[in-house]
């Protein structure tokens, strides 16, 4: 299906949304309430734009078939830039309420692309938007999946001073509703550096479909260096002996995907290089 095609799509079901977020006033605050379908409605997987008004609290709840996970993704978040966390935020719950245990909360402040995962027979999550009359947009993609059913080469752990590494499948199309973590740990005193000989994802202003994930550390919250999509070869370098790659797919348009391999960098060495750099220039 065609990018411009989708966004049509959705942006329909934004208008749509938008129209319920009004529906009702309570406590001096515009509150709604919409079911995203999920088993009720036959839909394994479902994405939405969603346009947020000033002052608003939002609830959504999917419910999942019995035997299958919930997967949420939050690839594009635009919320007020100056807001509070504790003001506007977006809060996920396991089970039907936000009476459930809280997953996790996502603000502006967060350097990291938002995923959550649920094993219980639903998934609530819930907007909180201060008074700023700003524009807010959220990008959220969910599906279900089985945790029984893995896919070849989808993740791992690389733990050599250098290696190399690519998307399932590859050169043939990534797989759909894939979401691959690869760590990369090096030896204490060594720094990594990663190329991607070959990206070849989904084209995106904000990389919502298809994307990947570079994060400088061991973890997905480690500090986001760049969300990648489209063609290119690009390279980067982390700050200490830890990265993760992260690849998230949705159900269309698949490509190649990527090929990357990285190497060590002592990190004496880069000092050492940095010094002389500095002393020729100040000579």
């Amino acid at each position: 299906m065609e990018v411009t095609g989708r966004l049509f799509v959705w942006a329909v079901l934004a208008a749509s949304c938008g129209a319920q977020l009004n529906s009702t006033v309570a406590e001096g605050r515009s509150r709604c309430t919409a079911s995203l379908g999920g088993a009720n409605l036959g839909e394994t997987h479902k994405a939405l734009i969603l346009q947020l008004n000033a002052d608003e609290i939002c609830t959504w709840t999917i419910e999942r078939p019995e035997n299958r996970s919930i997967r949420i993704i939050f690839s594009h978040v635009q919320l007020a830039p100056d807001g509070r966390c504790e003001n506007e935020n977006i809060k996920v719950f396991n089970g039907n309420s936000t009476r459930g245990p809280l997953l996790g909360k996502v603000c502006s402040k967060n350097d990291f692309v938002p995923v959550f995962e649920s094993s219980s027979n639903s998934l609530t999550f819930q907007f909180v938007t201060d008074v700023a009359n700003i524009q807010r947009s959220v990008f959220i993609f969910y599906y279900f999946f089985s945790s029984d059913t893995s896919i070849p080469n989808c993740g791992g752990y690389l733990d050599t001073l250098e290696g190399s590494f690519t998307s399932p499948n590859y050169p043939k199309p990534h797989p759909e509703l894939a979401y691959c973590v690869w760590h990369i740990q090096v030896e204490k005193g060594y720094k990594i550096k990663l190329k991607f000989k070959e990206v070849f994802l989904e084209i995106d202003d904000y990389c919502r479909f298809d994307f990947i994930a570079l994060y400088d550390g061991p973890s997905t919250t480690s500090g986001l260096i760049q969300q990648l999509c489209g063609r290119g070869q690009p390279a980067f370098e982390s700050s200490s002996d830890s990265t993760t790659v992260v690849l998230s797919t949705d159900y269309a348009s698949s490509y190649r995907g990527f090929s990357a391999s990285y190497t060590s960098v002592y990190i004496e060495d880069v000092n050492t290089s940095k010094s002389l750099f500095m002393t020729f220039k100040l000579s």
